[in-house]
Order: C-alpha cells, then sequence, then structure tokens
C-alpha cells in the first residue's frame, strides 16, 4: 500500500509555525551570506553595501535621506559616499531645482557589477514567480511587509536599550 504524502496544510499548526519559523531564519542567514558574498564581489563592507541597494531602489537619494534610511549619522553617511565614490560606484549630482542639493546616484559600472551579481538570480526569481498563483504572491508580499515592519521595530527597540552592561570577572 502506498504511502500517503501529507500537504503542508495537512500539519498541525504548531508543527507548521515551527517549520515556518525556521525557514524564515534559514532564508534570513541564505541572504546574509549572499549580500556578503555580494559586498566582498565590490569591495566593500556591509553598510556600503546597504547604501548602494538604497541609492538602486530610489534611482538618487540626498545624503540626508540616505542616512535616515540606513541609520547612520550624516558624518558617516559622507565617508560612505565618499568611499563608493572612490571606487567608482556612485556620483554626486547637483539638483536641477536647488544647485545647494546634491543626489546620490549609481555609477554605470555599478550598474554593471550588480547586473552580473544579482541578474542571474532575478531572472531565478521572475521563472519561481510565474509558477507562483497571484493569490500565493500576494499572501506571501502581504507577509514580508508586515514581517519587515515587525522587524524594523524590533531594529529601534533594541537600538534602544543601549549596550549590555559590563560583566566582571570574578576570582
Amino acid at each position: 500500500m502506498a504511502k500517503k504524502v501529507r500537504s503542508s496544510s495537512d500539519l498541525p499548526a504548531d508543527v507548521l509555525a515551527g517549520q515556518f519559523a525556521s525557514e524564515v531564519r534559514r532564508h534570513q542567514l541564505a541572504q546574509d551570506l549572499f549580500d556578503e558574498a555580494a559586498c566582498a564581489r565590490l569591495g566593500i563592507n556591509r553598510s556600503d553595501g546597504r547604501a548602494l541597494d538604497v541609492i538602486e531602489r530610489r534611482e538618487r537619494v540626498t545624503a540626508g535621506h540616505l542616512a535616515d534610511e540606513i541609520g547612520l549619522t550624516s558624518g558617516a553617511t559622507t565617508t560612505l559616499i565618499d568611499r563608493l565614490e572612490r571606487r567608482g560606484y556612485v556620483r554626486r549630482v547637483r539638483d536641477d531645482a536647488d544647485r545647494r542639493r546634491v543626489h546620490v546616484e549609481l555609477t554605470d559600472r555599478a550598474r554593471a557589477e550588480a547586473a552580473v551579481i544579482w541578474g542571474p538570480m532575478a531572472r531565478e526569481a521572475a521563472t519561481l514567480l510565474g509558477r507562483s498563483s497571484p493569490e500565493d504572491i500576494a499572501a506571501v508580499l502581504a507577509f514580508l511587509r508586515h514581517s519587515r515592519g515587525v522587524l524594523e521595530h524590533h531594529a529601534r527597540r533594541v537600538r534602544a536599550l543601549g549596550p549590555p552592561e559590563e560583566i566582571s570577572a570574578s576570582p
């Protein structure tokens, strides 16, 4: 007699929730390892990588908006932009309407490197999405949006905790 294969929806809710939590953690680790590899390929650090992501997503951004989005001080963000500019990944561009305002945008070099690193993954993701129903995509999208909000909230909460108290070594 053939053994019946259970679908995920047949599992008890607590088992399914545990598998879900485990898979989210494994996904986060895989994303972290990929981001680390991408930054190593580009010769930049993780903060620089986050900044490139924000700039690419927004197309152009002021240093102040970039600082707010990646959580750095204005001084640290200026240093970061200087580093990325020296590597040839970003350029500063004066705003046509307000010459006092400067925007940061990606260079063609950054876009070419991004195509090498993220292009194949984007094509695979498009194939995966093409095999998914609109309802499944909407459900995952809703989860990701809510999950991002939870993460942002708890990141602020943990930052507010400050560093742990020093533990003195007992003799």
